[in-house]
């Protein structure tokens, strides 16, 4: 993603942020080590609750280590958001970049394609492990939310997945910010179209290279005092 991509999407971060009452409650779905969540945490009011989720037990490590997450209280919830409860199988990414760094960025509940094994010859499934995982309906009632502003999703492949368990917790969302594939780079991946179609009361506001911004048409953000 280029820096005019970055600068659009923090320009949509300060609308949204600017729309919540009071209450603004966000969730980073897919954190991976945090690059995302002070810029998401910093277009909103200040006392925003932010939740975070991360699955892969190399990148929780990294997490813990956040300073910016220690000094806002960011919960890192341990768990992937999928169309279940309980416990599954998780694809850990591996091999390393041309930096020599390892790839921790691409782990899925899902398989990766011939066609992401072919674009990226030097990635790899380091390992499968098992992973608790739960569905956004779970979180949303465990919680007692009646609300949630905005949803940042990078969960590899599995959008479907956390629309199939979410449609609940959706009805009373404002935003999706999703990673989209229409080339279908992980098994049972939706293209943008599919995903829209699972999203009939949604609206495209934006679309980036490998990522989309959806509005629900029904949800009101009501300005409390």
């Amino acid at each position: 993603m280029n820096k005019t991509q970055i600068n659009k999407i923090d320009e949509h971060l300060k609308m949204i942020g600017q729309q919540c009452d009071n209450n603004p409650i966000v969730l980073e779905i897919g954190a991976h080590i945090g690059q995302d969540t002070k810029r998401i945490h910093n277009n909103f009011p200040d006392n925003v609750k932010l939740f975070t989720f991360e699955p892969d037990p190399r990148n929780i490590e990294t997490l813990k280590l956040n300073t910016f997450y220690k000094e806002k209280n960011i919960p890192i919830i341990e768990k992937a958001i999928g169309d279940k409860d309980g416990v599954t199988s998780f694809h850990l990414s591996g091999g390393f970049t041309k930096q020599g760094k390892l790839f921790t960025a691409g782990s899925s509940l899902h398989s990766p394609t011939k066609i992401l094994e072919e674009l990226r010859k030097w990635r790899k499934v380091a390992a499968v492990i098992e992973i608790n995982i739960c569905t956004l309906d779970t979180f949303f009632d465990e919680h007692n939310l009646d609300h949630i502003d905005f949803i940042w999703a990078d969960v590899q492949g599995a959008e479907a997945d956390l629309i199939r368990g979410g449609r609940n917790a959706l009805k009373h969302t404002g935003y999706l910010f999703t990673e989209y594939c229409n080339t279908k780079h992980f098994e049972g991946q939706k293209t943008l179209d599919e995903l829209c179609i699972m999203l009939p009361d949604w609206e495209v506001i934006d679309i980036f290279s490998d990522d989309v911004l959806l509005k629900n048409k029904n949800y009101s953000f009501v300005k409390t005092t």
